[in-house]
């Protein structure tokens, strides 16, 4: 039995069984579908940042620009799904994060980092780091 789609509540249907002598009956078998609820997948939201050459970047939470359309409460995955090329990252459980640029770099670093729901749905954002440059 497979019930339409999105369909919730009571459903039934009919069998007979008959034997080799021609004797049949027939019963009712009654299905609950119960409702669930969909979960939607939270929405991550880039970031941007910037630290001096040479610098260390100490990041508040990352999740502050993040949302769940479900409410649902997020976590946000400590290791990067894309680390940096040119630096050193540290994500924390709490969101917040440590980036160091390699020495003497300046220009442009990114990471990208994962934040996923209580329902296990996930989405990623990226964080685009300015290292300026110093005399």
């Amino acid at each position: 039995y497979t019930p339409d789609a999105d369909f919730n509540g009571e459903d039934s249907f009919v069998y007979e069984v008959c034997d080799s002598n021609g004797a049949c009956d027939q019963a009712t078998v009654v299905i609950t579908i119960n409702a669930i609820a969909d979960n939607n997948a939270p929405v991550a939201t880039d970031d941007v940042a910037s630290v001096d050459e040479d610098g260390v970047l100490n990041g508040t939470t990352l999740l502050s620009n993040d949302s769940d359309p479900d409410g649902d409460e997020l976590t946000i995955n400590t290791t990067p799904v894309t680390g940096p090329t040119n630096g050193s990252l540290v994500i924390n459980a709490d969101g917040t994060y440590t980036y160091t640029p390699d020495a003497d770099f300046n220009g442009e670093d990114s990471f990208v980092y994962e934040v996923c729901d209580s329902n296990g749905a996930c989405d990623q954002a990226t964080v685009v780091i300015t290292i300026n440059a110093i005399a």
